[in-house]
């Protein structure tokens, strides 16, 4: 096999934890996103700096509050919380440490710097002979074998009034069917469970506190990672047959 420099045409993404983080929030944003009053419900995904302003402890101004420090409600937030390694997926075939992504018919000039392997046959060393046809040559594009990995994330959902939290709600029930879910990224697809629900609503709080009524939701996404730095694209061997001529001799 020849290794092919400068690959093209791979058609393949790498996935990494900030791609799955994105799949989890277009899915909400963009796949089945919730409309209240007219008005699109809107998806941030909290970073550790976002999910301060969210809470507000200083009482400052930021792009989640107006300008009397109210969170403009309703809306979805999106928070990445115990990412786990799992070896459960992990299932390679023998000592298996690359994975063919695809076989296909090469259709891309050979390289003429790269070394071509060849496999010459022959019936009798005779002369002459006649090289037949050749045969196919495919292209193999390999990859590392993924790193599989379970992630944890809170969606949690704020309202300031009971009806918009039981639109919001039904709209994800009625998607995680059986507590299940397909999340998308490219060309890949990742499964979700629905783990479990909790109400984090603030109504038995008899203050003078902003009354917030929050369903957190809990999710597990069974995913994998894909590093694509180290792409292996090979072309199979060429193979030639070679056809005896025979000849008669007259004594």
């Amino acid at each position: 096999m020849s290794i092919i420099s400068n690959p093209r045409n791979t058609q393949l993404n790498p996935v990494l934890l900030r791609d799955l983080d994105k799949s989890i929030r277009d899915w909400f944003e963009k796949d089945f996103p919730i409309v209240i009053e007219g008005r699109q419900v809107p998806v941030l995904y909290m970073t550790q700096e976002r999910w301060r302003q969210m809470q507000n402890p200083d009482g400052k101004k930021s792009d989640v509050r107006d300008e009397k420090g109210q969170l403009i409600l309703p809306l979805v937030s999106v928070r990445r919380t115990d990412p786990s390694h799992t070896t459960e997926r992990y299932a390679p075939q023998s000592d298996e440490t690359n994975l063919t992504y695809y076989r296909r018919v090469a259709t891309d000039p050979v390289d003429s710097n790269a070394r071509q392997a060849g496999n010459f046959t022959a019936k009798k060393p005779s002369w002459p002979y006649l090289k037949t046809k050749d045969e196919v040559v495919y292209e193999i594009l390999q990859i590392n074998y993924p790193s599989f990995v379970n992630l944890n994330y809170e969606v949690i959902v704020w309202t300031s009034y009971m009806n918009h939290q039981n639109i919001e709600q039904e709209n994800i029930f009625m998607q995680f069917k059986g507590g299940r879910q397909y999340f998308k990224f490219h060309n890949y697809l990742f499964f979700g469970l629905l783990k479990s629900t909790t109400d984090e609503s603030n109504l038995k709080d008899f203050t003078n506190k902003e009354k917030i009524i929050k369903t957190n939701f809990k999710l597990e996404l069974q995913a994998y990672l894909i590093d694509t730095k180290d792409i292996k694209i090979s072309r199979s061997s060429s193979n030639f047959k070679i056809n005896i001529k025979e000849e008669t001799i007259t004594q």
